[in-house]
């Protein structure tokens, strides 16, 4: 039977989108590639229409766009067979709905937002699984944890679907990479951070832990960022003026995909120490540019990156530290490198579209 599916893919509502609107992205074009059959409905809420950037990202017959506003979609609901939001729902009452929850950062994590948000985003979250949603996706077998073991739910409720890495991402040449580090003023060795710029992503520790890799015998290395500057970014900016990192520290904000793949290439590492992830899609894309990463012993992340990243204990300078210097040895960095490679291949986005399609299929009936 042909289903009609209707997907939220309002993260993708902004002109530089990053996170969920990348996994959304990746979903809807592998999707496409793999189902000429169903019909889908690729939706932005509203309150995104004065976004002039929205558009349709597939160029195919039984792909259509969409804009929803409850209550006025009463016809569009009565058509669909399944609705697919991301980490909220319309209050549709006819089609079967799938719900994408990436984390429970706001439930469960420490103080990574404004109360506010927080109190938003457990309502929200407690809407879903309290009746709203027939099915739930989310990113990772941690993340499942969290979810079923908070709410009581039954694992049937909740499948895991690991996001993919973009095909983009991988190892450059050289005369590929250098331009993109002469436009960034890149002229030496620099360890690298990809992800937005906030508590949850324990920077302030990156900081320190950088701080005394420097002092032992690294004055020429760098600390690159490249991500935006959101909750807790003031603290940050004080600490790096604190810990006179000044000239060795380059906030670069949003950087354009080719560039990160090259910004990937060229660094010693990716240092993603984060205190809470539903995944850590900067671990993926950083392997399958083989560049070796260091990551947090807590969530998701030791179960992506399995034995290819170093694994430390995020609250721990000292361990991050120590992972710095493990890999400043150009052999190890070499090995790492080599196992990331190996790793990535386990995480493709067009096995990520065949389970998600595999799920509606299930939940329509």
């Amino acid at each position: 039977m042909t289903m009609k599916i209707g997907i939220d893919i309002s993260p993708m509502g902004e002109p530089n989108f990053t996170g969920v609107g990348v996994i959304v992205d990746n979903l809807i074009r592998n999707l496409a590639q793999i189902d000429k059959e169903n019909e889908y409905f690729l939706c932005y809420r509203l309150s995104r229409l004065k976004k002039k950037w929205l558009k349709n990202p597939v160029d195919q017959e039984n792909f259509h766009f969409k804009i929803i506003q409850e209550p006025l979609n009463f016809l569009f609901e009565r058509k669909l067979d399944l609705f697919h939001g991301a980490e909220r729902l319309p209050n549709y009452s006819r089609p079967k709905k799938v719900v994408t929850i990436h984390d429970m950062a706001a439930v469960l994590g420490g103080d990574f937002m404004t109360n506010e948000f927080r109190e938003m985003i457990k309502k929200r979250y407690s809407d879903l699984v309290r009746g709203q949603a027939d099915h739930i996706i989310t990113l990772s077998e941690a993340a499942k944890r969290d979810i079923c073991g908070y709410y009581k739910l039954d694992e049937s409720m909740v499948s895991v679907v690991y996001p993919g890495v973009y095909e983009g991402f991988r190892p450059l040449p050289k005369e590929d990479v250098e331009p993109v580090l002469e436009k960034f003023g890149l002229t030496g060795r620099y360890i690298l951070h990809v992800g937005a710029l906030q508590e949850r992503k324990n920077i302030v520790r990156i900081l320190e832990a950088f701080r005394g890799y420097a002092d032992s015998g690294h004055e020429d290395v760098q600390l690159v960022f490249c991500g935006k500057p959101t909750y807790g970014y003031e603290r940050i900016l004080e600490t790096i003026k604190k810990l006179k990192l000044e000239e060795k520290v380059s906030i670069f904000g949003h950087v354009e995909q080719s560039e990160l793949v090259a910004l990937y290439n060229g660094a010693m590492m990716l240092c993603f120490p984060s205190l809470f992830e539903g995944f850590g899609i900067p671990i993926v894309e950083a392997f399958a540019c083989g560049c070796p990463v260091i990551t947090a012993s807590v969530t998701s992340m030791p179960e992506v990156a399995g034995d290819a990243g170093i694994i430390v204990d995020p609250e721990r300078v000292e361990e991050i530290e120590a992972a710095m210097h493990q890999l400043t040895d150009e052999g190890e960095r070499a090995r790492m490198g080599k196992l990331a490679l190996e790793r990535s291949r386990l995480f493709t986005y067009r096995e990520a579209a065949e389970k998600v399609l595999g799920i509606y299929k299930k939940v329509a009936g």
